[in-house]
Protein backbone atom coordinates (compact mmCIF):
# COMPACT_ATOMS: atom_id res chain seq x y z
CA UNK A 1 0.00 0.00 0.00
CA UNK A 2 1.26 3.66 -0.43
CA UNK A 3 3.11 5.23 2.02
CA UNK A 4 1.60 8.16 2.46
CA UNK A 5 -1.98 6.47 1.86
CA UNK A 6 -1.09 4.42 5.24
CA UNK A 7 -0.47 7.60 5.99
CA UNK A 8 -3.17 9.85 5.98
CA UNK A 9 -5.39 6.98 7.02
CA UNK A 10 -7.85 7.40 9.60
CA UNK A 11 -6.62 4.67 11.88
CA UNK A 12 -7.89 3.32 15.77
CA UNK A 13 -5.34 4.35 18.10
CA UNK A 14 -3.04 0.83 19.38
CA UNK A 15 0.65 0.15 19.30
CA UNK A 16 0.84 -0.65 15.85
CA UNK A 17 -0.44 2.98 14.22
CA UNK A 18 3.18 4.38 15.03
CA UNK A 19 4.12 2.46 11.98
CA UNK A 20 1.53 4.83 10.21
CA UNK A 21 1.86 7.69 11.93
CA UNK A 22 2.60 11.05 10.10
CA UNK A 23 5.84 12.39 11.32
CA UNK A 24 5.36 16.20 12.08
CA UNK A 25 7.42 18.89 12.88
CA UNK A 26 6.51 21.91 14.73
CA UNK A 27 8.46 24.93 15.15
CA UNK A 28 6.70 26.75 17.75
CA UNK A 29 7.99 28.36 20.67
CA UNK A 30 4.68 28.52 22.87
CA UNK A 31 3.72 24.79 23.69
CA UNK A 32 -0.09 26.00 23.92
CA UNK A 33 -0.31 26.61 20.48
CA UNK A 34 2.07 23.22 19.30
CA UNK A 35 -0.48 21.50 21.65
CA UNK A 36 -3.44 22.89 19.87
CA UNK A 37 -2.41 22.03 16.10
CA UNK A 38 -1.36 18.10 17.51
CA UNK A 39 -5.14 18.33 19.21
CA UNK A 40 -6.52 19.33 16.19
CA UNK A 41 -5.26 16.65 13.78
CA UNK A 42 -5.48 14.13 16.53
CA UNK A 43 -9.15 14.81 16.78
CA UNK A 44 -9.62 14.60 12.64
CA UNK A 45 -8.52 10.72 13.63
CA UNK A 46 -4.72 10.92 12.05
CA UNK A 47 -1.98 9.33 13.87
CA UNK A 48 1.08 11.40 14.59
CA UNK A 49 4.39 11.37 15.72
CA UNK A 50 5.12 14.43 16.33
CA UNK A 51 8.90 16.71 17.53
CA UNK A 52 8.45 20.17 18.65
CA UNK A 53 11.23 22.74 18.62
CA UNK A 54 11.87 26.47 19.35
CA UNK A 55 15.13 27.62 18.07
CA UNK A 56 17.48 27.28 14.00
CA UNK A 57 19.69 24.42 15.56
CA UNK A 58 16.89 22.21 17.01
CA UNK A 59 14.88 21.97 14.06
CA UNK A 60 18.11 21.59 11.58
CA UNK A 61 18.69 18.53 13.85
CA UNK A 62 14.86 17.22 13.79
CA UNK A 63 15.55 17.85 9.61
CA UNK A 64 18.39 15.70 9.66
CA UNK A 65 17.75 12.79 11.90
CA UNK A 66 13.51 12.93 12.48
CA UNK A 67 12.79 13.11 9.21
CA UNK A 68 9.40 14.67 9.04
CA UNK A 69 6.54 14.14 6.80
CA UNK A 70 5.33 17.79 6.82
CA UNK A 71 6.60 20.85 8.54
CA UNK A 72 4.54 23.31 10.68
CA UNK A 73 5.77 26.79 11.89
CA UNK A 74 5.21 29.65 13.76
CA UNK A 75 6.26 33.05 11.59
CA UNK A 76 7.66 35.01 14.15
CA UNK A 77 9.92 33.35 16.65
CA UNK A 78 12.58 34.67 19.53
CA UNK A 79 14.79 32.43 18.56
CA UNK A 80 14.22 32.81 14.70
CA UNK A 81 12.44 33.56 11.99
CA UNK A 82 9.57 31.75 9.84
CA UNK A 83 11.55 32.74 6.82
CA UNK A 84 15.00 30.91 8.06
CA UNK A 85 13.47 28.09 8.81
CA UNK A 86 12.03 27.75 5.60
CA UNK A 87 15.50 28.50 3.75
CA UNK A 88 17.02 25.76 6.66
CA UNK A 89 13.93 23.02 5.45
CA UNK A 90 14.22 23.47 1.29
CA UNK A 91 18.26 22.84 1.95
CA UNK A 92 17.73 19.93 4.06
CA UNK A 93 14.49 18.62 3.13
CA UNK A 94 13.24 19.98 -0.08
CA UNK A 95 10.73 17.63 -0.32
CA UNK A 96 8.62 17.95 2.73
CA UNK A 97 5.79 20.72 2.79
CA UNK A 98 6.31 23.31 4.67
CA UNK A 99 3.30 25.25 6.27
CA UNK A 100 3.25 28.46 8.34
CA UNK A 101 0.98 28.24 11.41
CA UNK A 102 0.80 31.45 12.62
CA UNK A 103 -1.23 34.54 14.22
CA UNK A 104 -1.94 37.79 12.56
CA UNK A 105 0.42 38.47 9.31
CA UNK A 106 0.43 40.73 6.60
CA UNK A 107 -0.79 40.44 3.04
CA UNK A 108 2.75 41.08 1.52
CA UNK A 109 4.32 38.94 4.58
CA UNK A 110 1.97 36.06 3.14
CA UNK A 111 2.63 36.72 0.07
CA UNK A 112 6.69 36.63 0.76
CA UNK A 113 6.21 33.21 2.57
CA UNK A 114 4.47 31.80 -0.45
CA UNK A 115 7.02 33.21 -3.46
CA UNK A 116 9.69 31.86 -0.80
CA UNK A 117 8.01 28.31 -1.47
CA UNK A 118 6.04 27.73 1.46
CA UNK A 119 3.04 24.90 0.87
CA UNK A 120 0.56 27.11 2.75
CA UNK A 121 -0.01 29.53 4.79
CA UNK A 122 -2.86 29.26 7.88
CA UNK A 123 -3.57 31.75 10.69
CA UNK A 124 -3.94 30.20 14.75
CA UNK A 125 -7.52 31.41 14.73
CA UNK A 126 -8.16 29.04 11.77
CA UNK A 127 -6.75 26.33 13.40
CA UNK A 128 -9.54 23.90 12.36
CA UNK A 129 -8.61 23.90 8.83
CA UNK A 130 -5.42 22.56 9.68
CA UNK A 131 -6.41 18.60 9.72
CA UNK A 132 -7.33 19.31 5.76
CA UNK A 133 -4.54 21.37 5.25
CA UNK A 134 -2.16 18.43 6.37
CA UNK A 135 -4.25 15.79 4.53
CA UNK A 136 -4.43 17.48 0.90
CA UNK A 137 -0.68 18.28 0.92
CA UNK A 138 0.16 14.94 1.96
CA UNK A 139 -1.82 13.34 -0.58
CA UNK A 140 -0.76 15.29 -3.33
CA UNK A 141 2.73 14.37 -2.66
CA UNK A 142 1.38 10.98 -2.76
CA UNK A 143 0.00 11.69 -6.35
CA UNK A 144 3.30 13.11 -7.72
CA UNK A 145 5.47 10.79 -6.38
CA UNK A 146 2.98 8.04 -8.16
CA UNK A 147 3.16 9.61 -12.01
CA UNK A 148 7.22 9.83 -11.43
CA UNK A 149 6.97 6.03 -10.23
CA UNK A 150 5.11 5.68 -13.70
CA UNK A 151 7.51 7.26 -15.17
CA UNK A 152 10.31 5.50 -13.88
CA UNK A 153 8.96 2.03 -14.73
CA UNK A 154 8.03 2.94 -18.06
CA UNK A 155 12.09 4.29 -18.60
CA UNK A 156 12.63 0.67 -17.36
CA UNK A 157 10.79 -1.01 -19.45
CA UNK A 158 12.31 0.62 -22.33
CA UNK A 159 15.98 0.20 -20.97
CA UNK A 160 15.23 -3.92 -20.34
CA UNK A 161 13.78 -3.86 -24.47
CA UNK A 162 17.07 -2.22 -25.26
CA UNK A 163 19.42 -4.50 -23.19
CA UNK A 164 17.40 -7.47 -24.48
CA UNK A 165 17.83 -6.28 -28.27
CA UNK A 166 21.74 -5.45 -27.69
CA UNK A 167 22.45 -8.39 -25.83
CA UNK A 168 20.91 -10.30 -29.06
CA UNK A 169 23.43 -8.43 -31.74
CA UNK A 170 26.28 -8.71 -29.14
CA UNK A 171 25.90 -12.60 -29.30
CA UNK A 172 25.52 -12.58 -32.99
CA UNK A 173 28.43 -10.27 -33.36
CA UNK A 174 30.48 -12.25 -30.45
CA UNK A 175 30.03 -15.36 -32.88
CA UNK A 176 31.02 -13.74 -35.77
CA UNK A 177 32.97 -11.28 -35.70
CA UNK A 178 36.15 -11.90 -32.67
CA UNK A 179 37.77 -8.87 -31.14
CA UNK A 180 35.51 -6.52 -33.21
CA UNK A 181 35.13 -2.78 -32.26
CA UNK A 182 31.87 -2.56 -32.68
CA UNK A 183 30.56 -5.26 -30.36
CA UNK A 184 33.08 -4.03 -27.42
CA UNK A 185 31.22 -1.38 -27.98
CA UNK A 186 27.69 -3.01 -27.65
CA UNK A 187 29.02 -4.45 -24.32
CA UNK A 188 30.10 -1.64 -22.78
CA UNK A 189 26.55 0.45 -23.47
CA UNK A 190 24.74 -2.83 -22.30
CA UNK A 191 26.71 -2.88 -19.14
CA UNK A 192 25.67 1.51 -19.08
CA UNK A 193 22.20 0.58 -19.63
CA UNK A 194 21.84 -1.58 -16.66
CA UNK A 195 23.63 0.48 -14.56
CA UNK A 196 21.24 3.07 -15.40
CA UNK A 197 18.40 0.60 -15.02
CA UNK A 198 19.56 -0.42 -10.81
CA UNK A 199 19.67 3.31 -10.26
CA UNK A 200 16.22 4.00 -11.56
CA UNK A 201 15.15 0.76 -9.24
CA UNK A 202 16.75 2.13 -6.40
CA UNK A 203 14.90 5.71 -7.17
CA UNK A 204 11.31 3.75 -7.20
CA UNK A 205 12.47 2.37 -3.89
CA UNK A 206 12.58 5.69 -2.21
CA UNK A 207 9.72 7.16 -4.07
CA UNK A 208 7.37 3.77 -2.71
CA UNK A 209 9.25 4.68 0.84
CA UNK A 210 11.05 1.15 0.99
CA UNK A 211 14.33 3.32 1.26
CA UNK A 212 15.28 5.08 4.30
CA UNK A 213 17.15 8.51 3.10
Amino acid sequence: MDHVKQLTSKMTNNSSDQDYAIKVLILEDVLEDAELMTNELENSGLILDHRVVDDEVSFESALQHFKPDIILADFNLPKTSGLEALVIAQREAPDVPFVFVTGTIGEEIAAETILNGASGLLLKKNMDKLPKTVTDLLQSKSVISQRLNSVLKRIDNRIKENVNTLSQIHAFMEGNLKGNKVSDDIKLTISQLKSIQEDLKDQEKIGDGRTQL
